[in-house]
């Protein structure tokens, strides 16, 4: 079972500031290489999308947190994003312990479909541990699974388990 959440202008604006916000802190901080893919808008857009999506699923606000790496991204909860409708969930080498949500984009960043959930340790296995996907060489090494891998929407929330 997925979710798909529209946008609010309420949460599009906020996405928007965030953008902003976030824009301005890594040129403070002199992180231009802090986003995994190239700095672009659409890359910024896709991420804050998704975080604002998930957010406005559990009707809480979202607004901008200096940058910590061991924050989770929307409470307690750490989103990725893709554009690709057979995305992977992606973790790297640099992310905390946690669950993982991921969430599809679409094409004018207002729609998010959250197509499943895993957790850290679910994810971070060596035979998961990936250079390229297919013919697609990947931008920095990372675990990754595809969605069928992912636990359903229906097994929420997440709660301790065998792994």
């Amino acid at each position: 079972m997925s979710i798909t959440i529209e946008l609010s202008q309420r949460y599009l604006t906020a996405r928007d500031e965030m953008c902003i916000a976030k824009q301005t802190e890594v040129r403070q901080r002199n992180q231009h290489d802090r986003f995994v893919t190239p700095m672009t808008r659409s890359a910024d857009v896709q991420g804050f999308t998704a975080e604002a999506a998930w957010a406005q699923m559990l009707d809480i606000s979202y607004s901008f947190r200096p940058y910590n790496p061991t924050n989770d991204d929307v409470a307690g909860i750490q989103v990725r994003s893709t554009k690709n409708k057979n995305g992977h969930l992606m973790i790297y080498k640099k992310d905390v312990p946690g669950t993982y949500v991921l969430g599809i984009v679409n094409d004018t960043f207002n729609v998010v479909e959250f197509v499943g959930w895993s957790t850290y340790e679910r994810v971070v296995k060596p035979e998961n541990y990936k250079t390229q996907l297919g013919t697609y060489q990947l931008s920095m090494p990372a675990y990754c699974v595809n969605q069928s891998e992912l636990k359903s929407f229906l097994d929420w929330p997440p709660r301790n388990e065998v792994l």
